[in-house]
């Protein structure tokens, strides 16, 4: 890792660079849905976090994509993900079945190891309603728990959004509140290790 005085220099030299000061750290939003509840979800978090900012020389950007066009290895390489995902009949909407698979595979899998996201911090937030009983929330929950066995870091606690009872989107709210607040307490070395990493 970097030493603290390591970083002070690196960021001293990054600041003499006039323009290219300003960083950019993207955080991937995906979204599994069916009845288009989650991508709306999805949606407003992305708005949440373009240009939130973090410490002086850091944005985040997001990037919002649907789960059937994300290629779920390459969660590996990314630092921070939201996944928002809905659960019908205790399973995940079609869109989201080849990315719960992989991972799936990936928590048994001895070559992808238990410390294969150790890079990854991640907020999973739930579209389901409690009237299902004991499936409730069932994918989102379980997604959570594999990214957690494979090294993952959750920023928050997991969001179980109940249709049945109250507003989605205000429970979205406070969760995604939540997220991005913890975001910016995230220390900006580890960040700047991360983005190093990526390229």
């Amino acid at each position: 890792g970097m030493r603290r005085s390591d970083y002070i220099g690196y960021g001293v030299k990054r600041l003499r660079g006039g323009k290219g000061t300003h960083e950019k750290k993207t955080v991937r939003v995906l979204y599994g849905s069916l009845m288009g509840n989650a991508r709306e979800l999805a949606e407003k978090l992305g708005e949440r976090l373009d240009g939130l900012k973090l410490h002086k020389a850091l944005t985040y950007e997001a990037n919002v994509t649907d789960l059937q066009d994300y290629e779920p290895e390459d969660l590996l390489s990314e630092s921070l993900v939201a996944i928002i995902l809905s659960t019908y009949d205790g399973c995940p909407p079609e869109s989201a079945e080849w990315f719960c698979q992989w991972l799936e595979e990936a928590v048994n899998d001895e070559r992808i190891g238990k410390d294969a996201l150790r890079r990854l911090r991640f907020g999973v937030f739930g579209c389901g309603s409690s009237d299902y009983g004991d499936t409730y929330n069932a994918a989102s929950r379980l997604v959570s728990k594999q990214l957690r066995a494979l090294g993952g870091k959750p920023v928050v606690s997991l969001g179980e959004g109940d249709d049945a009872y109250t507003n989605l989107t205000e429970q979205f709210i406070q969760w995604a509140e939540q997220f991005c607040h913890s975001l910016t307490l995230i220390p900006q070395e580890d960040l700047i290790e991360a983005k190093k990493e990526e390229k």
